[in-house]
């Protein structure tokens, strides 16, 4: 999942089509998998125009990132950081 940061979208289609695909990780029981497929989501989010895309997006982020957040505080921490730089 992380090799997906590193890949540049050729068009807004490709990263939405990325996006559809694994926002199917947001329900894994593990809260590494759950924060990594979110970082991956929000990268990707630069690069999409489709506005309703984007909302549902992050509907579905944010209860996941809930129980991330009550069950691992260091690794939601560790995201913070890197969604602030």
């Amino acid at each position: 999942m992380d090799a997906l940061m590193t890949f540049i979208p050729a068009e807004t289609k490709e990263a939405e089509m990325i996006a559809e695909r694994i926002i199917v990780q947001l329900q894994h029981g593990n809260s590494a998998v759950i924060l990594t497929t979110i970082k991956v989501l929000l990268y990707l989010m630069n690069y999409m125009e489709n506005r309703k895309l984007i909302e549902y997006i992050c509907k579905k982020m944010g209860p996941p990132l809930g129980e991330a957040s009550l069950k691992d505080t260091k690794h939601v921490a560790d995201m913070l950081m890197l969604c602030s730089q």
